[in-house]
């Protein structure tokens, strides 16, 4: 997967480049630590918002909703024949992986009882699961060092 990716002409221009993998999910990192794989987002704009005592405040909107819209960002290790790769999966995107809408698992760690046993269920369901993901490659550079090559599904 990352051998043929590294020398693409799109990434060596500074572009991005989609490919296609089909492989499964061996780890998802963080996760099973209890970090959430959602963030709380405006109904809006869907950036991140900040809960306070009257509702969810957008600070790019500037606006206070009752409800906040949970969406997935969340990284995993997603091997094919040939290679590994750390891909990011952002939004709707995450619902291949975890077999459920993000709202779903909020509800779930909102709930209470018994929350870290269904979340190592569900993480441990999506793990070797076969899937096909349309996959964005990009070059990054961060502070000078060496660019990297981002994943994103």
């Amino acid at each position: 997967m990352q051998s043929w990716v590294e020398n693409d002409e799109n990434l060596e221009q500074g572009k991005s480049t989609y490919f296609k993998i089909e492989g499964c999910v061996t780890w998802l990192p963080g996760l099973s630590e209890g970090k959430p794989a959602y963030y709380l987002s405006c109904q809006t704009c869907k950036k991140k918002v900040t809960d306070e005592d009257h509702g969810f405040h957008c600070i790019s909107c500037d606006q206070t909703y009752k409800e906040a819209n949970p969406n997935y960002i969340f990284q995993a290790k997603v091997c094919d024949y040939s290679s590994a790769a750390f891909v990011s999966f952002m939004g709707d995107t995450g619902n291949s992986v975890l077999g459920m809408e993000a709202s779903e698992l909020h509800e779930i760690y909102q709930g209470g009882e018994n929350v870290d046993e269904k979340v190592k269920e569900i993480i441990e369901e999506s793990y070797f699961k076969p899937m096909a993901l349309i996959v964005r490659a990009k070059r990054e550079a961060f502070n000078g060092e060496p660019s990297t090559i981002r994943y994103i599904a």
